[in-house]
């Protein structure tokens, strides 16, 4: 039952269908008490059923207990972020929160949005934000933060970490020769085969340019890394195909590891950069471990 108030008040009703979100009353047990035109609109469903229906047949049960039984972190903070459920399919929903005096009894008021171009638009900052857009694996700014994470779980678990930077050699003759849609082509395959070498637990990433780098976390000796530059080393054996043209890729790739080589990620990546060019030194694809001593 409506309260009687809101059904002779003609101009809160207006104003209640006029909004441009979703709105909707609910009582202490989730039920639908109240609901303007475009809540039915966001759920895809007529005024009738919204108002013989509860909550949870449009979010799901985890979701609608913690809208009527807020703890502390959702009463400092009333907008909150759910799922919605319209025909069958979930879609994201922003809900902001609000508790309402409707007659003897204390409800519930939802103001609801969906935003779903919100979160794809969001995603998308956070692809960019953290991963190459051209062979879409992580960036340098994702690599360093993962190393990071995992160089001191590792100083607190007492494993090993490498460190892993790779160089491309040749690559500006490739792009100098066939051009840079040449190169890209390149970048974007030797990208893949380097993911397919990596462990699933492994972090590869463009670092820059031609130069790609990874993360191995937890590697009980650092022959493990071996078996990963050794498989990399492998794969260029494998041509690419371009206009004809089969290429080749030669990588130089150094070797850090910790904490013998260094314990913070710049000292590590330093001196895997050190092993890389010591390798391209040494006649290029091939890899080098960091030797202090040298």
């Amino acid at each position: 039952m409506l309260p009687i108030e809101f059904e002779e008040n003609i101009t809160y009703k207006k104003i209640f269908d006029s909004l441009q979100m979703g709105m909707i009353t609910i009582d202490e047990s989730g039920q639908i008490l109240l609901a303007n035109t475009e809540a039915g609109k966001l759920f895809t469903t007529d005024m009738d059923m919204l108002l013989n229906s509860k909550l949870t047949e449009f979010v799901p049960d985890a979701e609608a207990k913690l809208i009527l039984n807020p703890g502390e972190e959702r009463r400092e903070s009333p907008c909150i972020r759910a799922t919605g459920l319209r025909n069958g399919e979930h879609f994201p929903l922003e809900i902001t929160i609000s508790t309402s005096d409707m007659g003897s009894n204390l409800s519930v008021v939802l103001l609801m949005k969906d935003i779903t171009e919100i979160q794809k638009a969001e995603e998308d900052l956070k692809r960019q934000a953290f991963f190459d857009t051209l062979t879409k694996i992580p960036n340098r700014t994702l690599f360093e933060d993962r190393s990071i994470i995992a160089l001191n779980q590792a100083g607190r678990d007492k494993d090993k970490v490498a460190i892993i930077f790779i160089d491309l050699d040749g690559f500006k003759k490739i792009n100098d020769t066939l051009g840079h849609e040449a190169g890209d082509v390149m970048l974007k395959e030797f990208a893949l085969r380097l993911s397919n070498c990596a462990r699933i637990s492994d972090t590869v990433s463009r670092y820059g340019g031609d130069e790609f780098t990874v993360l191995m976390p937890r590697i009980k000796t650092k022959e493990d890394a071996a078996i990963l530059a050794n498989r990399i080393l492998e794969s260029n054996t494998q041509e690419i195909r371009f206009n004809g043209n089969k290429l080749f890729p030669q990588t130089s790739i150094g070797i850090s590891i910790f904490p013998s080589d260094g314990t913070s990620f710049d000292e590590l990546l330093h001196h895997a950069d050190s092993a890389m060019y010591e390798a391209k030194g040494s006649g290029k694809n091939t890899y080098k471990f960091f030797n202090s001593e040298e």
